[in-house]
């Protein structure tokens, strides 16, 4: 899974959001899906 797939590459609006948002949809939708490498998500809990 890379960021353009949860952020989508296309979209002018998602582009311009904040890296901590886009960094959150990424590990939700990660997790979702049980791709999230332990201790990641924890992490970036920390960070926000």
């Amino acid at each position: 899974m890379t960021l353009e797939e949860v952020v989508g590459s296309s979209s002018t609006e998602k582009k311009m959001e904040p890296v901590s948002q886009a960094l959150e949809e990424l590990l939700v939708a990660a997790q979702r899906q049980d791709c999230l490498t332990v201790g990641v998500y924890e992490s970036a809990k920390l960070m926000n």
